[in-house]
């Protein structure tokens, strides 16, 4: 079950705290004024901000005198009956871009459910205490799906929290709860919704909202309160020089949940504790905040503060960047603008879904259109710095458990581009097997060192290399 709430102030006794504890949940409601006791006037539709057993902050249309009395009808999820409540107005704000207007509601009478399901229910649903739970066990992502409890990933594992199993509608009433009506109306129209959310300055998340089968769900990602150096998150050297670089595109590359934000912010870091540069940086959503030490920086989140990646990308390009860090190169018109900006001088780190060196030149150069892939080649060719591709794997509980860091490193050479001018991609990766003196290496080798070093499993290791296409005895 739930861990207990937190103390809250002015309380006498433990059943108090937990009673005065507020929950955030977007619950549908309706309301009636009472005049000497009765009910009057149709019902007025509001939902709820945050609830408990002591009261409400609502969101309604229609604004209401302090001290004005009222009969509420509540449906929380998960509670099969309808929370009926005569309460009073205490707190009455207004939010101007809304139009609309938050009551605080004192409840002095609760009719069924028994407040006791009712509270019940409310610890089930408060995601504060979720994400704390999340945090209190060490796991890096929370899976929120309709019909079973919360699911953490601890270590690259799965498991389950002791928590009870989500019933429909009830994902979606906690989750609304602490989105604009903004991001609503998006998630509604788009089916889909990426954001970032924090409990505090050193409690940040991201969000991924979807549907599935007719239910809200989440995956949420626990973000590092502060940026891991390179050195720290086990980067190969090499990528510092990259960024060094004045101009060019950098391209860090891997499977989903690689660590690739990390990495290209780690080097964002670096920049800003070396170089006098403007750093332009585009995320969806933006997970790190940084603070300007020698760099200015300027974080915009795509969807909230830019429509897309390559209007961003554009439009950056009359805004004195020194360097664009571009979060997810997606399709083939931010792919075009990236090799433009990156031609203009300006130093590009982009990040990209690929397995390895060879297939992320040849997605990069499949995003174009085939009248275009002689041109994008030479393009690429010329502006291309370097390419990271990088893997998680699980380390041998015996070195502490947790995530180790497997890189290939590839480094254009002359050699090297001309096979990208000339699309002879298959030569490559001999080229980066035979690149040490140029600070090269393969994935394999990268793996097999880690096998070796006893950090991890060799059955762990084949099951990457199979995946990034490599490997064999």
């Amino acid at each position: 079950m739930p861990n207990p709430s937190p103390k809250t102030p002015g309380t006498t006794n433990p059943e108090e705290r937990r009673q005065a504890t507020r929950t955030r949940l977007t619950c549908p409601l309706a309301y009636q004024i009472l005049q000497d006791g009765e009910a009057t006037g149709a019902l007025a539709p509001a939902v709820t901000v945050d609830i408990s057993t002591r009261g409400a902050l609502i969101r309604t249309a229609h604004p209401l005198p302090l001290g004005q009395k009222v009969r509420l009808q509540v449906q929380v999820p998960g509670v099969k009956t309808t929370l009926l409540a005569l309460g009073r107005v205490v707190r009455i704000e207004e939010e101007e871009p809304a139009q609309k207007y938050l009551l605080g509601i004192y409840f002095e009478k609760i009719e069924p459910p028994e407040p006791a399901e009712f509270l019940t229910r409310l610890e089930s649903l408060d995601l504060t205490r979720l994400l704390e739970s999340l945090l209190k066990v060490k796991g890096s992502d929370l899976h929120l799906t309709t019909g079973q409890p919360p699911i953490v990933r601890i270590h690259g594992r799965l498991t389950q929290l002791e928590w009870p199993a989500f019933q429909p509608g009830e994902i979606r009433a906690f989750l609304y709860s602490i989105m604009s009506e903004e991001k609503i109306q998006m998630f509604e129209k788009e089916r889909e919704l990426d954001f970032a959310y924090s409990l505090s300055m050193d409690k940040r998340f991201r969000f991924n909202l979807h549907w599935q089968r007719g239910q809200v769900e989440a995956a949420i990602r626990v973000i590092s309160a502060r940026v891991a150096t390179w050195d720290k998150l086990g980067l190969p050297p090499v990528i510092v020089e990259w960024a060094r670089k004045p101009s060019g595109l950098v391209l860090v590359v891997g499977p989903t949940g690689s660590g690739k934000t990390t990495t290209l912010n780690s080097l964002v870091h670096q920049i800003n504790q070396e170089r006098d540069a403007v750093i332009i940086c585009l995320e969806r959503p933006i997970e790190y905040i940084h603070k300007n030490v020698k760099a200015v920086i300027k974080q915009r989140e795509i969807g909230s503060d830019t429509l897309s990646y390559a209007e961003a990308v554009r439009r950056a390009l009359r805004q004195d960047p020194d360097i664009i860090f571009v979060g997810e190169v997606e399709d083939a018109e931010t792919a075009q603008v990236v090799l433009n900006a990156s031609e203009t001088g300006n130093l590009v780190l982009a990040s990209f879904h690929a397995t390895n060196t060879i297939q992320a030149i040849d997605r990069f150069l499949s995003l174009c259109s085939p009248q275009q892939r002689n041109q994008i080649c030479f393009q690429l060719a010329a502006c291309l710095q370097g390419i990271l591709t990088q893997y998680l794997l699980p380390q041998e509980e015996a070195m502490g458990g947790g995530l180790v860091l497997a890189t290939e490193v590839f480094v254009p050479t002359e050699a090297a581009r001309n096979h990208i001018r000339n699309n002879t991609l298959s030569q490559i990766y001999s080229i980066i097997e035979t690149g040490g003196a140029h600070q090269m290496h393969t994935l394999e080798r990268s793996i097999r060192q880690l096998v070796t070093q006893g950090k991890v499993p060799p059955a762990a290791a084949e099951s990457q290399l199979a995946l990034a296409g490599q490997g064999g005895s």
